[in-house]
């Protein structure tokens, strides 16, 4: 399979902001509890995985989603289309969890995630909706921490 330059590039920065320290952070990761309250709507779609909210790694994972909502938003010019974002989604996660307790941990989790983003962001190869796909990122965050 070949890479998209831009693709691992982004990949690659968000892992690293992933596994840095909170300090080196530009903008600071704002504690849990001042995460925002998804809607009514969004709290409904993620339902299913709030349902994994106090599992072992479920806090960490829950930290890689609202990291992943803030590179989202940061950037303005890799990512432009829902696949390159699933693309993004799909290695980041397995970068993020792999050679860790985290892999395997939460079996079911990434199917329930992976229904909320294509009923969300829809299925089909469109130009990103940025600020929504911030919004579903956050709202995922927000099922599993706590």
């Amino acid at each position: 399979m070949k890479f998209d330059p831009k693709t691992v590039a982004i990949v690659l920065l968000l892992i690293a902001g992933l596994l840095g320290t909170k300090k080196s952070n530009p903008t600071p990761s704002p504690k849990p509890d001042d995460w925002p309250t998804p809607s009514i709507e969004l709290q409904k779609a993620v339902e299913k995985v709030k349902a994994f909210r106090g599992k072992k790694n479920a806090d960490a994972v829950a930290w890689y989603y609202h990291d992943l909502a803030w590179a989202v938003n940061r950037d303005k010019d890799v990512i432009k289309t829902t696949s390159q974002f699933r693309s993004l989604h799909q290695r980041s996660q397995v970068m993020f969890a792999e050679g860790t307790d985290i892999a395997g941990s939460l079996p079911g989790l990434s199917v329930e995630i992976d229904i909320v983003l294509m009923q969300q962001l829809g299925k089909d190869d469109v130009t990103l909706n940025r600020s929504k796909t911030v919004e579903v990122l956050d709202a995922i965050a927000w099922a599993l921490q706590g």
